[in-house]
């Protein structure tokens, strides 16, 4: 069961999610129609999907260890929501105000496993 939920989030995120944000984001016409539509539907019916794989008895997707699921699954927050450098920052922090507890107690404990390198590659591209 612990790694059914993992892929499950996996899939939630590649499968249904992904679809909309690529096209939405790299879009050469009809860009702001599509990531108004991004944000007000997609991101949330993933959000909603998501939040239900997790739980407040495990601080990951499988269970208090970190897993691949966990490093696939938050690298979305952490790399494009969460990233004040990514484009589209004002959106993201929209979407960062109606991600639901649990999912942002996720992100906050694979940060917290990441902290140095997360700590270390805000130095490197200030650096660049």
């Amino acid at each position: 069961m612990e790694d059914y939920r993992g892929q499950v989030a996996e899939c939630f995120l590649y499968e249904d999610f992904m679809k909309n944000l690529g096209p939405a984001i790299y879009a050469k016409e009809g860009r702001d129609e599509m990531m108004k539509e991004l944000e007000e539907k997609h991101v949330a019916d993933f959000l909603k999907k998501f939040e239900t794989l997790l739980s407040d008895d495990r601080r990951f997707l499988c269970n208090d260890t970190l897993s691949t699921y966990d490093i696939l699954t938050s690298g979305f927050f952490i790399n494009l929501v969460l990233n004040p450098n990514s484009a589209d920052p004002e959106l993201w922090a929209r979407v960062w105000e109606t991600v639901p507890p649990k999912t942002k107690k996720f992100v906050a404990a694979v940060q917290d496993e990441f902290k140095d390198y997360l700590a270390k590659r805000a130095d490197i591209k200030a650096s660049m």
